[in-house]
């Protein structure tokens, strides 16, 4: 279900009269100095937002319940550089089209073309609340367009994550890991749920019981499985061994631990399993950034960066040469925020840091 919001835009002058009284933004999902035009939908849990810019384009960005927002992406771009009028409006009923004006024309745009998506997979992957995977079709659509119950959707609280998620977690006498495979779907949609290659099945069909003390240190690799009636997804799970996470600075360990599913341990400086009394809202930037003073390190020196143009939605690979960038977690793309999956490697002596650039965070 879609309905439209009403977004109104208040300017208060600060005054010492009012200066308790200024609003403040809950939060900042998009900046840009070329709005012209502002229009949005609320589809379940999600809220999104659509920009007319003075030079033609149509973007869309999807925020989730917690106002974390999504990748622009752009569903008009005018060949002209004209720029679109203030007022949009979405058609009745369903709002699957978007109107606008554009100099002396009015053109229709599809709020999403869930057309394009093949698969489940696919179609979940595109994080589009509009569309959803219509199982009784085999086809990836609009809600109301799906005559069947079964309408696999992304849930409001799954912004960039994945369609299958894995949690490890150790228990309390610290004999056993639990390993818990779970699909992130919308409520309601009735699934069955396998792991293979597992010797120890845990107390559900989505679990698997593993001896910590056997747990090989380079890792172990599992297969999780997961049927929605005809439709099947698979997926192929590395598990890290926590205690063997060792042999670095600190602030890149403590990324590397919170990227295999680990926690930090700042009574013991090291990496080691989740438990059942691990707080779940801890997060990398919580505890990883008090690492970071008080070391010895070096001032990073970026030699290139391969290549040298991306696109502004995101999802770019760029290789980045340079001097001391063992101990580099973050990177940031002209303003905005990179996602954090580091993979260093030293070629010929020559430190090299492979970053998949994914500008889609505003500072």
């Amino acid at each position: 279900m879609t309905t439209p919001l009403f977004i109104s835009v208040i300017a208060l002058l600060q005054s010492d009269l009012i200066k308790d009284k200024v609003l403040k933004p809950a939060a900042v999902v998009f900046r840009s100095s070329n709005i012209t035009s502002v229009a949005a939908l609320r589809s379940n849990s999600w809220i999104v937002l659509f920009f007319g810019t003075g030079t033609g384009l149509l973007n869309k960005l999807v925020v989730d319940v917690s106002l974390r927002p999504g990748c622009p992406t752009v569903l008009y771009s005018s060949n002209e550089d004209q720029h679109i009028l203030p007022r949009m409006l979405f058609t009745p009923v369903h709002h699957t089209d978007i109107y606008m004006a554009l100099g002396n024309q009015m053109i229709r745009v599809p709020v999403a073309q869930c057309g394009v998506y093949q698969t489940l997979r696919d179609c979940w992957s595109a994080l589009d609340p509009f569309c959803g995977w219509c199982v009784s079709q085999s086809r990836c659509s609009f809600q109301h367009d799906c005559s069947s119950s079964d309408w696999v959707s992304v849930p409001g609280t799954s912004q960039q994550r994945e369609i299958i998620s894995v949690h490890m977690k150790r228990s309390t006498n610290g004999q056993d890991i639990t390993v818990t495979a779970s699909p992130n779907l919308n409520s309601g949609i009735h699934f069955s749920c396998a792991l293979e290659k597992c010797d120890s099945p845990g107390p559900s069909s989505c679990s698997c019981i593993l001896s910590s003390e056997s747990f090989p240190a380079e890792g172990l690799s599992l297969s999780v499985i997961i049927t929605v009636q005809r439709e099947t997804l698979i997926k192929d799970v590395r598990l890290e061994n926590c205690s063997a996470i060792r042999g670095g600075p600190p602030s890149v360990l403590c990324m590397e631990c919170f990227s295999a599913g680990c926690v930090w341990s700042l009574s013991g400086d090291a990496c080691t399993w989740r438990t059942a009394s691990t707080e779940d809202n801890v997060t990398t930037q919580d505890v990883c950034r008090n690492l970071t003073p008080g070391q010895n390190l070096t001032t990073p020196e970026i030699l290139s960066v391969t290549p040298d143009e991306v696109s502004i939605h995101g999802r770019n690979g760029a290789v980045i040469k340079g001097r001391n960038l063992e101990s580099v977690t973050k990177i940031s793309h002209q303003h905005y925020l990179c996602s954090s999956k580091l993979k260093h490697q030293t070629l010929h002596s020559l430190p090299i840091m492979h970053q998949e650039l994914n500008p889609c965070l505003v500072l």
